[in-house]
């Protein structure tokens, strides 16, 4: 019924590779307990050069042999125009390469997950009780430095976070190929998350927003290429004070405690804050 498609990162484009790794694992472990029911399977995308951490049982693995982005995919170390573009190209990519491989063996939804960010075992349920629908995206979403227990409920996920959407495969106009495909739709499609539910809903196929929180955005482990740090210069410094008083405050009141409960529903598991071990950095 549903594929999660998982695009990792070219080894050359990353900071820490094990730290990667760390991260992908913990994603995995939570999409691992999202296929327990046999409704869902996982696909890895990575780069032919990637050396990959043990893999749960429901993830198949397709290589790309794409190169690593020709510049720097973090924040202020590059022109963030040519960055920009490097990223969408190189996740669109591996986001068409395993759509084109979940349509081949008979998947009828997909979703995009960050290989840094954790999701609900409650989505593989909604979608087969609603299966036919054209999709769904992420409103509300958590926002968690890694080991801590303090988050904030984004009520704004899909503009944060590109683990946002489930949408229908038939939907995406994509060839037995990725290098048979449009590039371009894959770029802005695929690549860039914020352009997928516009382009559906001119073609009069409108998503509906999921109604419970869908994912953990994760940040403060040194690898988010928007260089992401904190609940405070993220959301709560003085600068977004000042630019939204009411956007603040409203966020403010949505501060919440990732309890051992919201674990099991994102992990499976409840005790020590997944990624504890690197909290600060």
């Amino acid at each position: 019924m549903l594929t999660f498609l998982v695009p990792l990162r070219h080894p050359e484009a990353s900071r820490n590779w094990s730290n990667v790794c760390a991260r992908l694992s913990e994603t995995l472990s939570s999409l691992q307990t999202c296929c327990e029911s046999g409704d869902a399977d996982i696909m890895l995308i990575a780069n032919t050069a990637a050396q990959l951490p043990p893999l749960p049982p429901a993830v198949t693995v397709i290589r790309v042999s794409d190169p690593a982005p020709p510049v720097s995919i973090f924040r202020g170390e590059s022109d963030d125009q040519a960055r920009r573009a490097a990223v969408w190209r190189d996740k669109g990519r591996k986001l068409a390469a395993g759509a084109i491989a979940a349509r081949a063996r008979g998947s009828r939804y997909v979703m995009p997950v960050d290989a840094d960010d954790l999701v609900s075992r409650e989505i593989p349920a909604f979608v087969k009780a609603h299966a036919g629908s054209p999709g769904w995206y992420v409103t509300q979403g958590w926002l968690l430095p890694i080991g801590s227990r303090v988050g904030v409920i984004l009520e704004d996920f899909l503009n944060w976070c590109g683990t946002y959407v489930i949408v229908r495969l038939d939907l995406l106009p994509l060839g037995d190929s990725v290098d048979g495909s449009d590039q371009a739709m894959i770029s802005s499609w695929l690549g860039h998350h914020r352009d997928l539910l516009p382009a559906l809903a001119r073609q009069g196929h409108i998503l509906q927003p999921l109604p419970f929180p869908a994912a953990v955005y994760r940040i403060g482990h040194g690898d988010n290429n928007f260089q992401r740090h904190s609940l405070v210069s993220e959301v709560f410094g003085w600068p977004k004070l000042k630019k939204n008083p009411r956007q603040y405050l409203r966020r403010l009141l949505k501060i919440r405690l990732f309890s051992a409960r919201q674990e099991a529903i994102f992990t499976g598991t409840s005790g020590q804050p997944t990624g504890a071990t690197v909290a600060g950095r």
